[in-house]
């Protein structure tokens, strides 16, 4: 059921199905900036986002940066 996946979910690692979901969803992305040269809206796309805002927004709220910025700062290393 929905309901038991739910909690057997938020029970293991403390955060919704959802968010763990977009938690994966922003390490793969930032793993692609970091790893090759793709296009930002390709890594989008690939990860799942069909919105630049709602990709933009998530990706800066769980890095604190945007991705460009994130890609940046990765190549400057």
């Amino acid at each position: 059921k929905r309901t038991q996946f739910y909690t057997k979910v938020k029970q293991v690692t403390n955060i919704s199905p959802i968010e763990l979901l977009r938690k994966a969803h922003m390490e793969h992305a930032a793993k692609l900036l970091r790893d090759n040269d793709m296009n930002i809206d390709d890594i989008r796309i690939r990860c799942g986002f069909s919105s630049s805002t709602t990709f933009y927004n998530y990706f800066k709220q769980h890095f604190g940066q945007t991705p460009h910025q994130y890609r940046q700062d990765c190549l400057a290393k």
